[in-house]
Protein backbone atom coordinates (compact mmCIF):
# COMPACT_ATOMS: atom_id res chain seq x y z
CA UNK A 1 0.00 0.00 0.00
CA UNK A 2 1.44 3.26 -0.91
CA UNK A 3 2.31 5.66 1.79
CA UNK A 4 -0.20 8.45 2.43
CA UNK A 5 0.78 11.92 3.08
CA UNK A 6 0.74 13.10 6.64
CA UNK A 7 -2.54 14.91 7.22
CA UNK A 8 -0.78 17.45 9.33
CA UNK A 9 1.58 18.45 6.57
CA UNK A 10 0.50 21.81 4.98
CA UNK A 11 0.04 21.48 1.27
CA UNK A 12 -0.89 24.09 -1.21
CA UNK A 13 -4.61 23.83 -1.87
CA UNK A 14 -4.54 24.06 -5.61
CA UNK A 15 -1.80 21.50 -6.14
CA UNK A 16 -3.53 18.75 -4.07
CA UNK A 17 -6.92 18.59 -5.73
CA UNK A 18 -6.10 15.98 -8.38
CA UNK A 19 -3.70 13.81 -6.27
CA UNK A 20 -6.32 13.54 -3.47
CA UNK A 21 -8.87 12.28 -5.93
CA UNK A 22 -6.51 9.55 -7.12
CA UNK A 23 -5.77 8.48 -3.51
CA UNK A 24 -9.48 8.33 -2.70
CA UNK A 25 -10.16 6.08 -5.63
CA UNK A 26 -7.31 3.75 -4.67
CA UNK A 27 -8.56 3.46 -1.07
CA UNK A 28 -12.06 2.66 -2.20
CA UNK A 29 -10.76 -0.11 -4.42
CA UNK A 30 -8.76 -1.68 -1.62
CA UNK A 31 -11.49 -1.46 0.97
CA UNK A 32 -14.33 -2.41 -1.30
CA UNK A 33 -12.62 -5.33 -2.90
CA UNK A 34 -12.85 -4.02 -6.41
CA UNK A 35 -12.32 -1.18 -8.75
CA UNK A 36 -14.73 1.81 -8.85
CA UNK A 37 -15.09 3.99 -11.92
CA UNK A 38 -13.64 7.41 -11.21
CA UNK A 39 -15.93 10.41 -11.13
CA UNK A 40 -15.72 12.95 -13.99
CA UNK A 41 -12.90 15.38 -13.57
CA UNK A 42 -14.05 19.05 -13.15
CA UNK A 43 -12.92 21.38 -16.01
CA UNK A 44 -10.25 23.88 -15.06
CA UNK A 45 -11.23 27.40 -16.27
CA UNK A 46 -8.76 29.16 -18.56
CA UNK A 47 -8.46 33.02 -19.00
CA UNK A 48 -8.52 34.17 -22.70
CA UNK A 49 -5.71 36.50 -23.63
CA UNK A 50 -6.79 39.92 -25.17
CA UNK A 51 -5.30 40.46 -28.67
CA UNK A 52 -2.72 43.28 -28.62
CA UNK A 53 -3.75 46.59 -30.32
CA UNK A 54 -1.87 47.42 -33.52
CA UNK A 55 0.85 49.97 -32.82
CA UNK A 56 0.53 53.49 -34.22
CA UNK A 57 2.45 54.53 -37.33
CA UNK A 58 5.77 55.94 -36.25
CA UNK A 59 5.97 58.66 -38.89
CA UNK A 60 3.27 60.87 -40.46
CA UNK A 61 4.16 63.42 -43.11
CA UNK A 62 2.52 65.77 -45.63
CA UNK A 63 3.18 64.20 -49.02
CA UNK A 64 1.30 66.81 -51.10
CA UNK A 65 -0.01 70.23 -50.12
CA UNK A 66 -2.58 72.05 -52.19
CA UNK A 67 -5.13 74.86 -51.90
CA UNK A 68 -7.54 73.87 -49.13
CA UNK A 69 -6.45 70.22 -49.05
CA UNK A 70 -3.41 68.05 -48.41
CA UNK A 71 -2.33 64.43 -48.64
CA UNK A 72 -0.92 62.58 -45.64
CA UNK A 73 1.35 59.55 -45.80
CA UNK A 74 2.48 57.38 -42.91
CA UNK A 75 4.69 54.43 -42.08
CA UNK A 76 3.34 50.87 -41.91
CA UNK A 77 2.10 49.51 -38.61
CA UNK A 78 3.18 45.82 -38.32
CA UNK A 79 -0.14 44.26 -37.33
CA UNK A 80 -2.52 46.90 -38.66
CA UNK A 81 -4.93 46.02 -41.44
CA UNK A 82 -6.23 49.58 -41.93
CA UNK A 83 -6.04 53.21 -40.85
CA UNK A 84 -8.12 56.29 -40.24
CA UNK A 85 -7.09 59.97 -39.96
CA UNK A 86 -8.45 62.24 -37.24
CA UNK A 87 -8.38 66.02 -37.85
CA UNK A 88 -8.91 68.63 -35.11
CA UNK A 89 -8.44 72.35 -34.66
CA UNK A 90 -6.69 72.03 -31.31
CA UNK A 91 -3.52 70.27 -30.26
CA UNK A 92 -5.29 68.21 -27.59
CA UNK A 93 -7.54 66.77 -30.32
CA UNK A 94 -10.70 67.75 -28.48
CA UNK A 95 -12.26 69.77 -31.32
CA UNK A 96 -12.40 67.16 -34.04
CA UNK A 97 -13.67 68.42 -37.41
CA UNK A 98 -13.06 65.34 -39.53
CA UNK A 99 -12.59 61.57 -39.25
CA UNK A 100 -11.70 60.05 -42.58
CA UNK A 101 -13.07 56.76 -43.90
CA UNK A 102 -11.32 53.51 -43.06
CA UNK A 103 -8.57 52.75 -45.58
CA UNK A 104 -6.13 49.93 -46.10
CA UNK A 105 -3.71 52.27 -47.83
CA UNK A 106 -1.01 54.29 -46.16
CA UNK A 107 -1.96 57.63 -47.74
CA UNK A 108 -5.10 59.74 -47.70
CA UNK A 109 -6.27 63.19 -48.87
CA UNK A 110 -7.61 65.51 -46.19
CA UNK A 111 -10.26 67.66 -47.86
CA UNK A 112 -13.89 68.72 -47.74
CA UNK A 113 -16.05 71.62 -46.71
CA UNK A 114 -14.63 71.65 -43.20
CA UNK A 115 -11.02 71.99 -44.35
CA UNK A 116 -10.16 75.62 -45.09
CA UNK A 117 -7.24 77.19 -46.95
CA UNK A 118 -4.47 78.46 -44.76
CA UNK A 119 -5.98 77.14 -41.51
CA UNK A 120 -3.80 75.24 -39.04
CA UNK A 121 -5.04 71.77 -38.19
CA UNK A 122 -3.77 68.93 -35.99
CA UNK A 123 -3.86 65.35 -37.25
CA UNK A 124 -3.39 61.82 -35.91
CA UNK A 125 -3.35 58.51 -37.78
CA UNK A 126 -5.02 55.65 -35.93
CA UNK A 127 -4.19 52.04 -36.87
CA UNK A 128 -6.87 49.33 -36.98
CA UNK A 129 -6.75 45.51 -36.57
CA UNK A 130 -9.99 45.48 -38.52
CA UNK A 131 -12.74 47.98 -39.20
CA UNK A 132 -14.26 47.34 -35.80
CA UNK A 133 -11.02 47.02 -33.84
CA UNK A 134 -9.16 50.35 -33.48
CA UNK A 135 -5.50 50.44 -32.57
CA UNK A 136 -3.18 53.09 -31.25
CA UNK A 137 -2.89 56.71 -32.47
CA UNK A 138 0.20 58.40 -33.83
CA UNK A 139 1.72 61.50 -32.33
CA UNK A 140 -0.16 64.74 -33.03
CA UNK A 141 1.16 66.60 -36.08
CA UNK A 142 0.37 70.20 -37.09
CA UNK A 143 -0.48 70.80 -40.75
CA UNK A 144 -1.75 73.73 -42.83
CA UNK A 145 -3.26 73.51 -46.34
CA UNK A 146 -1.97 76.09 -48.82
CA UNK A 147 -3.81 79.33 -49.59
CA UNK A 148 -4.31 80.45 -53.18
CA UNK A 149 -2.13 83.39 -54.21
CA UNK A 150 -4.32 86.44 -54.68
CA UNK A 151 -4.17 88.59 -57.81
CA UNK A 152 -3.24 92.27 -57.95
CA UNK A 153 -6.00 94.91 -57.59
CA UNK A 154 -6.20 97.06 -60.74
CA UNK A 155 -7.70 100.39 -61.84
CA UNK A 156 -7.12 102.15 -58.50
CA UNK A 157 -8.80 105.55 -58.28
CA UNK A 158 -9.11 108.09 -55.47
CA UNK A 159 -11.78 110.75 -55.14
CA UNK A 160 -12.22 113.30 -52.40
CA UNK A 161 -15.22 112.58 -50.19
CA UNK A 162 -14.86 115.65 -48.01
CA UNK A 163 -12.09 117.79 -46.57
CA UNK A 164 -10.98 114.88 -44.36
CA UNK A 165 -12.10 111.88 -46.41
CA UNK A 166 -11.45 109.96 -49.61
CA UNK A 167 -13.27 107.21 -51.48
CA UNK A 168 -10.97 104.62 -53.04
CA UNK A 169 -12.22 102.35 -55.82
CA UNK A 170 -10.62 99.37 -57.58
CA UNK A 171 -11.34 96.44 -59.84
CA UNK A 172 -11.84 93.30 -57.69
CA UNK A 173 -8.87 90.95 -57.69
CA UNK A 174 -9.26 87.26 -58.50
CA UNK A 175 -9.40 84.98 -55.42
CA UNK A 176 -9.41 87.91 -52.97
CA UNK A 177 -11.60 87.70 -49.87
CA UNK A 178 -10.71 91.10 -48.43
CA UNK A 179 -9.04 94.43 -49.17
CA UNK A 180 -7.09 96.93 -47.08
CA UNK A 181 -6.69 100.56 -48.14
CA UNK A 182 -3.51 102.19 -46.88
CA UNK A 183 -2.66 105.90 -46.81
CA UNK A 184 1.01 106.90 -46.80
CA UNK A 185 2.85 110.20 -46.55
CA UNK A 186 5.48 108.92 -49.02
CA UNK A 187 5.23 106.24 -51.68
CA UNK A 188 7.26 103.66 -49.74
CA UNK A 189 6.66 104.90 -46.20
CA UNK A 190 4.68 103.18 -43.48
CA UNK A 191 0.89 103.71 -43.65
CA UNK A 192 -0.47 106.36 -41.33
CA UNK A 193 -4.07 105.17 -41.76
CA UNK A 194 -5.59 101.86 -42.89
CA UNK A 195 -9.03 100.33 -43.25
CA UNK A 196 -10.08 96.81 -44.29
CA UNK A 197 -13.24 95.50 -45.92
CA UNK A 198 -14.15 91.82 -46.45
CA UNK A 199 -15.94 90.31 -49.42
CA UNK A 200 -14.94 88.89 -52.79
CA UNK A 201 -16.84 91.50 -54.81
CA UNK A 202 -15.92 94.58 -52.79
CA UNK A 203 -14.55 97.40 -54.95
CA UNK A 204 -14.83 100.62 -52.93
CA UNK A 205 -14.02 101.93 -49.48
CA UNK A 206 -14.29 105.36 -47.88
CA UNK A 207 -11.75 106.49 -45.28
CA UNK A 208 -12.79 109.33 -43.01
CA UNK A 209 -11.17 111.29 -40.23
CA UNK A 210 -7.91 111.88 -42.08
CA UNK A 211 -5.66 114.18 -40.08
CA UNK A 212 -5.07 116.71 -42.87
CA UNK A 213 -3.64 119.22 -40.42
CA UNK A 214 -0.67 116.87 -39.95
CA UNK A 215 -0.71 114.95 -43.24
CA UNK A 216 -1.98 117.51 -45.73
CA UNK A 217 -4.71 116.95 -48.28
CA UNK A 218 -2.65 114.85 -50.72
CA UNK A 219 -1.05 111.48 -49.98
CA UNK A 220 -0.23 108.10 -51.47
CA UNK A 221 -2.79 105.30 -51.61
CA UNK A 222 -2.29 101.51 -51.86
CA UNK A 223 -4.96 98.80 -52.00
CA UNK A 224 -3.82 95.41 -50.65
CA UNK A 225 -5.89 92.36 -51.63
CA UNK A 226 -5.78 89.31 -49.37
CA UNK A 227 -7.16 85.78 -49.23
CA UNK A 228 -8.16 84.92 -45.68
CA UNK A 229 -5.34 87.25 -44.59
CA UNK A 230 -2.89 84.49 -45.59
CA UNK A 231 -1.75 85.64 -49.01
CA UNK A 232 -1.60 89.31 -50.03
CA UNK A 233 -0.89 91.39 -53.11
CA UNK A 234 -0.45 95.18 -53.32
CA UNK A 235 -1.82 97.37 -56.05
CA UNK A 236 0.27 100.07 -57.62
CA UNK A 237 0.65 102.99 -55.22
CA UNK A 238 -0.88 106.19 -56.57
CA UNK A 239 -1.28 109.75 -55.39
CA UNK A 240 -4.69 110.84 -54.12
CA UNK A 241 -6.34 113.74 -52.34
CA UNK A 242 -9.34 114.80 -50.30
CA UNK A 243 -11.81 117.31 -51.62
CA UNK A 244 -10.13 120.62 -52.40
CA UNK A 245 -9.85 123.03 -49.45
CA UNK A 246 -10.81 126.13 -51.44
CA UNK A 247 -10.80 129.59 -49.92
CA UNK A 248 -12.28 132.83 -51.21
CA UNK A 249 -16.00 132.45 -51.72
CA UNK A 250 -17.98 132.48 -54.95
CA UNK A 251 -16.40 132.51 -58.40
CA UNK A 252 -15.90 135.94 -59.96
CA UNK A 253 -14.20 134.71 -63.15
CA UNK A 254 -14.95 131.32 -64.73
CA UNK A 255 -13.69 129.35 -67.70
CA UNK A 256 -10.04 130.41 -67.58
CA UNK A 257 -8.20 127.93 -69.84
CA UNK A 258 -4.55 127.37 -68.95
CA UNK A 259 -1.84 124.93 -70.03
CA UNK A 260 1.79 123.88 -69.73
CA UNK A 261 3.77 122.57 -72.70
CA UNK A 262 7.38 121.48 -73.12
CA UNK A 263 7.86 121.70 -76.89
CA UNK A 264 11.25 119.93 -77.07
CA UNK A 265 13.78 122.48 -78.28
CA UNK A 266 14.07 122.37 -82.08
CA UNK A 267 17.49 121.27 -83.29
CA UNK A 268 17.35 122.99 -86.69
CA UNK A 269 15.20 125.21 -88.84
CA UNK A 270 13.91 122.14 -90.68
CA UNK A 271 12.99 120.53 -87.36
CA UNK A 272 11.09 123.63 -86.36
CA UNK A 273 9.30 123.89 -89.69
CA UNK A 274 8.25 120.26 -89.35
CA UNK A 275 6.81 120.55 -85.83
CA UNK A 276 6.17 124.19 -84.99
CA UNK A 277 2.71 124.72 -86.45
CA UNK A 278 1.35 121.45 -85.09
CA UNK A 279 2.56 122.29 -81.57
CA UNK A 280 1.15 125.80 -81.76
CA UNK A 281 -2.25 124.47 -82.82
CA UNK A 282 -2.42 122.26 -79.72
CA UNK A 283 -2.46 125.28 -77.37
CA UNK A 284 -4.22 127.86 -79.54
CA UNK A 285 -7.42 127.66 -77.43
CA UNK A 286 -5.66 128.55 -74.17
CA UNK A 287 -5.99 131.84 -72.31
CA UNK A 288 -2.68 131.37 -70.46
CA UNK A 289 0.02 128.87 -71.38
CA UNK A 290 3.51 128.21 -70.04
CA UNK A 291 6.03 127.17 -72.73
CA UNK A 292 9.32 125.43 -71.97
CA UNK A 293 12.38 124.83 -74.22
CA UNK A 294 11.91 127.69 -76.70
CA UNK A 295 14.65 130.29 -76.33
CA UNK A 296 14.44 134.03 -76.79
CA UNK A 297 16.33 136.08 -79.43
CA UNK A 298 17.40 135.29 -82.98
CA UNK A 299 18.71 132.10 -84.48
CA UNK A 300 20.95 131.91 -87.55
CA UNK A 301 18.09 130.65 -89.66
CA UNK A 302 18.49 133.25 -92.40
CA UNK A 303 17.88 135.96 -89.84
CA UNK A 304 14.40 134.77 -88.85
CA UNK A 305 13.26 135.18 -85.24
CA UNK A 306 13.80 132.51 -82.68
CA UNK A 307 10.88 130.07 -82.51
CA UNK A 308 9.14 131.64 -79.45
CA UNK A 309 7.98 134.61 -81.54
CA UNK A 310 6.93 132.36 -84.36
CA UNK A 311 5.17 130.06 -81.90
CA UNK A 312 3.16 132.97 -80.50
CA UNK A 313 2.17 134.08 -84.02
CA UNK A 314 1.15 130.56 -85.11
CA UNK A 315 -0.91 129.96 -81.95
CA UNK A 316 -2.61 133.37 -82.05
CA UNK A 317 -1.37 134.13 -78.53
CA UNK A 318 0.53 137.17 -77.27
CA UNK A 319 4.20 137.22 -76.33
CA UNK A 320 4.33 139.79 -73.49
CA UNK A 321 6.60 142.76 -72.91
CA UNK A 322 6.64 144.75 -69.71
CA UNK A 323 5.85 148.45 -69.37
CA UNK A 324 9.43 149.27 -70.35
CA UNK A 325 8.98 147.26 -73.54
CA UNK A 326 11.33 144.59 -72.27
CA UNK A 327 10.57 140.95 -72.86
CA UNK A 328 9.36 139.12 -69.76
CA UNK A 329 11.91 136.37 -70.32
CA UNK A 330 15.12 136.04 -72.28
CA UNK A 331 15.66 132.36 -71.45
CA UNK A 332 13.78 129.20 -72.42
CA UNK A 333 10.60 129.55 -70.30
CA UNK A 334 7.78 131.86 -71.37
CA UNK A 335 4.17 132.76 -70.67
CA UNK A 336 1.83 133.46 -73.59
CA UNK A 337 -1.70 134.78 -73.14
CA UNK A 338 -4.82 135.36 -75.21
CA UNK A 339 -6.60 138.66 -75.85
CA UNK A 340 -8.81 137.88 -72.84
CA UNK A 341 -5.99 139.26 -70.69
CA UNK A 342 -3.51 142.10 -70.90
CA UNK A 343 -0.15 142.30 -69.17
CA UNK A 344 0.29 144.48 -66.08
CA UNK A 345 3.77 143.40 -65.01
CA UNK A 346 6.23 140.55 -65.49
CA UNK A 347 9.73 139.36 -64.63
CA UNK A 348 12.14 136.44 -64.51
CA UNK A 349 14.83 135.15 -62.20
CA UNK A 350 17.19 132.19 -61.75
CA UNK A 351 16.16 129.49 -59.31
CA UNK A 352 18.47 128.31 -56.50
CA UNK A 353 21.58 129.94 -57.99
CA UNK A 354 23.64 129.15 -54.90
CA UNK A 355 22.82 125.41 -54.83
CA UNK A 356 25.76 123.17 -55.62
CA UNK A 357 25.81 121.47 -59.02
CA UNK A 358 29.08 119.60 -58.56
CA UNK A 359 27.34 116.21 -58.41
CA UNK A 360 24.30 116.94 -60.59
CA UNK A 361 23.61 115.80 -64.12
CA UNK A 362 22.28 119.17 -65.22
CA UNK A 363 24.78 122.00 -64.78
CA UNK A 364 22.75 124.70 -66.52
CA UNK A 365 20.87 127.44 -64.65
CA UNK A 366 17.10 127.14 -64.49
CA UNK A 367 14.62 130.02 -64.43
CA UNK A 368 11.14 131.09 -63.47
CA UNK A 369 9.08 133.68 -65.38
CA UNK A 370 5.96 135.39 -64.00
CA UNK A 371 3.26 137.64 -65.39
CA UNK A 372 0.50 139.64 -63.72
CA UNK A 373 -2.45 139.48 -66.11
CA UNK A 374 -5.76 141.35 -65.92
CA UNK A 375 -9.01 140.66 -67.73
CA UNK A 376 -11.52 143.18 -69.08
CA UNK A 377 -13.42 143.27 -65.77
CA UNK A 378 -10.36 144.24 -63.77
CA UNK A 379 -9.72 140.81 -62.28
CA UNK A 380 -6.02 140.01 -61.99
CA UNK A 381 -4.07 136.77 -61.65
CA UNK A 382 -0.40 135.93 -61.18
CA UNK A 383 0.77 133.33 -63.73
CA UNK A 384 4.11 131.58 -63.14
CA UNK A 385 6.05 129.19 -65.40
CA UNK A 386 9.25 127.20 -64.81
CA UNK A 387 11.38 124.28 -65.98
CA UNK A 388 13.38 122.54 -63.24
CA UNK A 389 16.66 120.64 -63.67
CA UNK A 390 16.67 117.12 -65.10
CA UNK A 391 18.57 114.00 -64.03
CA UNK A 392 17.75 110.91 -61.99
CA UNK A 393 20.47 111.02 -59.32
CA UNK A 394 19.83 111.92 -55.69
CA UNK A 395 21.80 115.13 -56.21
CA UNK A 396 19.51 116.04 -59.11
CA UNK A 397 16.41 115.58 -56.99
CA UNK A 398 17.91 117.62 -54.17
CA UNK A 399 18.56 120.43 -56.63
CA UNK A 400 14.97 120.29 -57.90
CA UNK A 401 13.64 120.46 -54.34
CA UNK A 402 15.84 123.51 -53.70
CA UNK A 403 14.56 125.09 -56.93
CA UNK A 404 10.95 124.44 -55.93
CA UNK A 405 11.58 125.97 -52.53
CA UNK A 406 13.05 129.05 -54.24
CA UNK A 407 10.09 129.11 -56.64
CA UNK A 408 7.73 129.45 -53.68
CA UNK A 409 9.92 132.27 -52.31
CA UNK A 410 9.86 134.12 -55.65
CA UNK A 411 6.07 133.92 -55.83
CA UNK A 412 5.74 135.18 -52.27
CA UNK A 413 8.08 138.07 -53.06
CA UNK A 414 6.36 139.26 -56.25
CA UNK A 415 2.76 138.60 -55.18
CA UNK A 416 2.43 141.69 -53.04
CA UNK A 417 -1.24 142.08 -53.99
CA UNK A 418 -2.13 138.54 -52.81
CA UNK A 419 -3.49 137.68 -56.23
CA UNK A 420 -4.75 134.23 -57.25
CA UNK A 421 -1.74 132.18 -58.42
CA UNK A 422 -1.43 129.74 -61.33
CA UNK A 423 1.82 127.72 -61.37
CA UNK A 424 2.75 126.02 -64.65
CA UNK A 425 5.81 124.03 -65.65
CA UNK A 426 7.92 121.00 -66.30
CA UNK A 427 9.09 120.01 -62.82
CA UNK A 428 11.03 116.98 -64.11
CA UNK A 429 9.49 114.93 -61.33
CA UNK A 430 6.43 112.73 -60.87
CA UNK A 431 4.70 111.74 -57.65
CA UNK A 432 6.70 109.12 -55.81
CA UNK A 433 9.93 109.62 -57.76
CA UNK A 434 11.67 110.48 -54.51
CA UNK A 435 10.81 110.67 -50.82
CA UNK A 436 10.83 114.47 -51.10
CA UNK A 437 9.86 115.92 -54.47
CA UNK A 438 9.34 119.46 -55.81
CA UNK A 439 5.57 118.92 -55.63
CA UNK A 440 5.88 118.35 -51.88
CA UNK A 441 7.29 121.86 -51.51
CA UNK A 442 4.29 123.25 -53.38
CA UNK A 443 1.84 121.19 -51.30
CA UNK A 444 3.55 122.40 -48.13
CA UNK A 445 3.12 125.97 -49.37
CA UNK A 446 -0.65 125.27 -49.62
CA UNK A 447 -0.88 125.07 -53.40
CA UNK A 448 -3.27 122.60 -55.01
CA UNK A 449 -2.32 120.19 -57.81
CA UNK A 450 -4.80 120.42 -60.67
CA UNK A 451 -4.67 116.71 -61.50
CA UNK A 452 -5.47 115.78 -57.88
CA UNK A 453 -8.16 118.31 -56.99
CA UNK A 454 -9.96 118.86 -60.29
CA UNK A 455 -13.70 118.18 -60.32
CA UNK A 456 -13.21 116.37 -63.64
CA UNK A 457 -10.13 114.63 -65.06
CA UNK A 458 -9.78 113.68 -68.73
CA UNK A 459 -7.06 111.33 -70.02
CA UNK A 460 -5.67 111.07 -66.51
CA UNK A 461 -4.20 107.63 -67.24
CA UNK A 462 -1.62 109.11 -69.62
CA UNK A 463 1.88 110.22 -68.70
CA UNK A 464 2.86 113.64 -70.01
CA UNK A 465 6.07 112.43 -71.67
CA UNK A 466 6.64 110.40 -74.82
CA UNK A 467 9.34 107.73 -75.10
CA UNK A 468 10.19 106.50 -78.61
CA UNK A 469 6.78 107.52 -79.84
CA UNK A 470 4.91 105.73 -77.02
CA UNK A 471 3.06 107.18 -74.07
CA UNK A 472 2.81 105.26 -70.80
CA UNK A 473 -0.62 104.79 -69.24
CA UNK A 474 0.62 104.82 -65.64
CA UNK A 475 -0.49 108.41 -65.03
CA UNK A 476 3.04 109.53 -64.07
CA UNK A 477 3.51 113.11 -65.24
CA UNK A 478 6.42 115.49 -64.90
CA UNK A 479 4.41 118.41 -66.31
CA UNK A 480 2.19 120.07 -63.71
CA UNK A 481 -0.34 122.77 -62.98
CA UNK A 482 -0.79 124.10 -59.44
CA UNK A 483 -3.04 126.85 -58.11
CA UNK A 484 -3.50 128.85 -54.94
CA UNK A 485 -6.56 127.95 -52.84
CA UNK A 486 -8.61 130.88 -54.17
CA UNK A 487 -8.60 129.28 -57.62
CA UNK A 488 -11.12 126.51 -58.27
CA UNK A 489 -9.97 123.67 -60.53
CA UNK A 490 -12.94 122.69 -62.67
CA UNK A 491 -11.15 120.32 -65.05
CA UNK A 492 -7.73 118.81 -65.74
CA UNK A 493 -6.70 116.99 -68.90
CA UNK A 494 -3.77 115.64 -70.85
CA UNK A 495 -3.98 116.75 -74.49
CA UNK A 496 -3.04 113.33 -75.78
CA UNK A 497 -2.31 112.76 -79.46
CA UNK A 498 -1.26 109.49 -81.05
CA UNK A 499 1.64 111.03 -83.00
CA UNK A 500 2.76 113.95 -80.83
CA UNK A 501 5.07 116.62 -82.31
CA UNK A 502 7.06 116.85 -79.05
CA UNK A 503 8.38 114.44 -76.47
CA UNK A 504 5.73 115.88 -74.12
CA UNK A 505 1.96 116.17 -74.23
CA UNK A 506 0.47 119.49 -73.08
CA UNK A 507 -1.38 119.42 -69.75
CA UNK A 508 -4.47 121.64 -69.47
CA UNK A 509 -6.81 122.96 -66.80
CA UNK A 510 -9.98 125.01 -66.74
CA UNK A 511 -10.12 127.32 -63.73
CA UNK A 512 -12.33 129.76 -61.87
CA UNK A 513 -11.04 132.69 -59.83
CA UNK A 514 -12.74 132.89 -56.43
CA UNK A 515 -13.51 135.80 -54.16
Amino acid sequence: MPALPNSTTPVARGRLRRPLLVVAVALAALLGGGLVAPAATAAVPTVARTAAKPPAPKTVKVAKNSFGKLQLKWSKSKTAKGYRVIVATDKKMKKVVLRTKYTTKRAQWISGKKIKEGTRYYVQVQSYKSKAKPGKKSKVKAVRPLTKPVKKPLSIAVKGAGLNAVTVTWKPAKDATGYTVKLRATKTGAPFQTKRVTGKSKKALTLTGINTAARGHAFFVTVTADRYKRTTRDSDTIIGATSAPYEGGAARVTGVKVGSYNVWAPTSEADWNNRGRQMANLVSDRDIVGIQELTYGRQNWNGTPRPIFEFARLSGLNYPYNSRQEPCSVNSVHILHSDKFWLQDCGSSELAPRSSRSATTDKKPRYVVWSVLQDGSGNSVLAVNTHLSNGSKAADNSLRVAQARDLVAVVNRVNTRKLPVILLGDLNSFYGRATQAPMDELHNARYLAADLFAAKVTNGKYASTVDKGKTATNGLRIDHIFTSRNVRIDEFSVRYTGSPPSDHHPVFATLSLLG
